[in-house]
């Protein structure tokens, strides 16, 4: 499921609390770069889901 879809389902829930990632090559380059120490702010776009 894209991240952007998880705004209406327990992944957004779950992810106000803990850092959360898509599992894809980019999700991933993503989280080693959380735990790196650079934080990077996403916008989300709810136009994108179902």
């Amino acid at each position: 499921m894209l991240s952007e879809c998880w705004r209406h389902t327990t992944a957004g829930k779950i992810t106000r609390f803990v850092p959360m990632f898509e599992m894809s090559p980019q999700g991933m380059n993503t989280a080693i770069s959380v735990l790196r120490g650079q934080y990077i702010v996403v916008k989300l776009d709810e136009s994108l889901c179902y």
